[in-house]
């Protein structure tokens, strides 16, 4: 049998092993090699040679453990190796067939995971089985937690850095709702329920009453729970289904179209009417009604529905001139109206009748009767009243398709009932800075409208966090019928205003 001759190389490269694989079957091997050497001289310097090597390449990765097992391991193999020389020529010793064997596993296994499937190690996290394959659609499995953790963190970081980063122009964006089919839809709403028009205008105000936190009722407080408007709530869910629109937008588009309806001025909120009404992050907290009222005061509702100005809240305070009771609100003043024998036009007349009438005014007293004897109790106490001659306008009527409401002359003689609320004809009248803006709207009709719709404007966009101005779309709709003829495609989306 041939001398097996280990050099300084030899060493050098079983010792860059010796932190790989096991090291116990590595001095085994040695120690195989130098029983068939037959001298004891050769083991003994073989095994310093390899323990040398090993400290001087990794002293800095061996800890004193590796060290005390490798000094034990190289002297229990000199030891079996030095007794199992003389008996060479016999045959080998269990000692030589275990290393062989051992190093022959140790070598499969390290071929095994050199090849194309990859083991996961048995050190990436717990449960994971020693040489359990990994498989290549879940690499996060064999991952370290911490370093997941951490690719996880930055993916969402960059994302959120981009969207920070990235400038959108929203002005592009369109809505999924046409808005000519919308308005079309509507206006045929008006023409078959005209009064549904300035049911819609008190509707844009519970609303952003609502918002702002001065509602009057109830938390809950929206158009389908106050007196008078679930006719207006059943079309608004019809409208929102079938058009895809968030019921904000719906409500303030119909407020738009119903002040074109009732031939007031809207040429500027039909063009700057926005979509896309977000709710703030944080709500607006609900403002109690100060001690000792019943209700909060104009002046309070018109600072919280969109900070609006004197000029235009008094503006606003004209939709009145439409106004009228109904008997689901009042109960017993079915029929009572806000400005005589006027029908559904919208316009200055409101300011000059109550200048005309401020000093008829009295208390709103009603007989209480076995039937509105439960009613009477719920009226506001506030409310005052005058008897009016018909200002020879008729509100029974219909317009034609596609027509505005006209005043109808008629020759009675009969009185009407106004009612207003005291509170509201206070603030206009009695109070310094809104009377002058009172008898400014009475005699100048074009200063009334412009302040009307900045005021209507900023309180249909009042205390929403995002609003997104409108461009015509191609979704196919078409603009609705005006005197028989359609409006051009994409270039108008209300109906042409009637004179």
């Amino acid at each position: 049998m041939s001398v097996v001759l280990l050099d300084s190389k030899c060493f050098a490269h079983i010792a860059d092993l010796f932190l790989t694989v096991n090291e116990t079957i590595l001095l085994q091997q040695l120690a195989t090699f130098a029983c068939f050497s037959l001298q004891s001289n050769r083991l003994t310097r073989a095994f310093h040679m390899f323990h040398r090597c090993v400290a001087r390449q990794h002293s800095t990765r061996l800890s004193s453990t590796q060290h005390l097992r490798l000094s034990l391991t190289a002297s229990t193999c000199m030891s079996s190796a030095s007794t199992s020389s003389s008996s060479m020529t016999s045959s080998v010793s269990p000692l030589h067939i275990s290393a062989r064997y051992e190093f022959n596993m140790a070598n499969e296994t390290t071929q095994q995971r050199i090849g194309t499937t990859f083991k996961a190690p048995p050190n990436v996290g717990p449960g994971r089985q020693k040489g359990q394959e990994a498989n290549p659609f879940k690499s996060w499995e064999h991952m370290s937690h911490k370093w997941l953790i951490m690719m996880c963190v930055g993916c969402l970081g960059g994302g959120y850095a981009a969207g920070q980063l990235a400038e959108v122009d929203e002005s592009q964006i369109q809505p999924k709702f046409d808005r000519a089919a919308a308005v079309a839809d509507l206006w045929k709403t008006f023409e078959f329920r005209p009064d549904l028009a300035p049911t819609a205008l008190r509707v844009a105000f519970v609303l952003a009453a609502r918002r702002g936190g001065v509602s009057a009722t109830s938390v809950d407080e929206s158009c389908a729970v106050v007196s008078g408007l679930e006719d207006i709530a059943g079309v608004y869910n019809f409208i929102a289904g079938r058009h895809q629109m968030s019921m904000e937008d719906i409500t303030s588009l119909t407020a738009v179209v119903a002040v074109r309806f009732l031939r007031g001025p809207s040429a500027q909120l039909e063009t700057n009417w926005k979509w896309g009404r977000d709710d703030k992050d944080k709500a607006i907290p609900r403002q109690p009604v100060p001690q000792g009222r019943e209700h909060h005061s104009v002046l309070a509702i018109m600072k919280h529905i969109g900070d609006l100005t004197d000029e235009e809240g008094v503006a606003l305070l004209g939709i009145h001139a439409v106004g009228e009771l109904h008997p689901t609100v009042s109960g017993v003043l079915d029929g009572a109206k806000n400005v005589p024998g006027r029908g559904f036009t919208l316009d200055n007349k409101y300011f000059q009748f109550i200048l005309e009438t401020e000093k008829q005014w009295k208390p709103l007293e009603v007989a209480r009767t076995q039937e509105n004897k439960e009613t009477v109790k719920e009226l506001p106490k506030t409310f005052r009243c005058v008897y009016a001659s018909a200002a020879a306008t008729s509100s029974s009527s219909s317009p034609a398709a596609g027509e505005a409401l006209k005043d109808t002359p008629k020759k009675s003689k009969k009185k009407d009932l106004c009612v207003a609320n005291g509170s509201m004809l206070d603030y206009l009248l009695k109070r310094k800075e809104s009377r002058q803006w009172v008898e400014v709207f009475a005699k100048d009709k074009t200063k009334w409208e412009n302040a009307f719709e900045r005021g209507l404007e900023k309180m249909l966009e009042s205390n929403f966090k995002k609003l997104r101005v409108f461009h015509n779309n191609n979704n196919g709709g078409s603009a609705p019928l005006t005197n028989g003829a359609a409006t051009v495609e994409g270039q108008a989306a209300f109906p042409a205003r009637v004179a």
